[in-house]
């Protein structure tokens, strides 16, 4: 599930960034002579210090959820069959 997640954000996160500073009016220059108009300035503000910050509040909604205790986990452990012993058949 979490790498699910962590892929879905990697995949997401340039398409947002690009939609977000397309919005700003971002114009793109190789050579550096594109002078950026104060929309796309703040743009780039906002994408980098406001919308991950709300994404980073908007996971904590999945985080609270989470509810894995150490009980569950021992529990978890004693269901689990232990491996059986290597046999010298095994070993060949």
């Amino acid at each position: 599930m979490w790498t699910a997640g962590e892929t879905f954000g990697l995949a997401l996160g340039p398409s947002l960034y690009a939609l977000i500073l397309t919005l700003g009016d971002y114009r793109s220059s190789t050579d550096g002579s594109a002078v950026q108009p104060d929309s796309a300035l703040t743009a780039i503000t906002v994408g980098f210090s406001v919308v991950p910050a709300l994404l980073i509040l908007a996971s904590l909604w999945w985080l609270r959820r989470y509810t894995l205790t150490a009980d569950d986990v021992r529990a978890a452990l004693a269901a689990t069959p232990a491996p059986a012993a290597p046999t010298s058949k095994d070993a060949r």
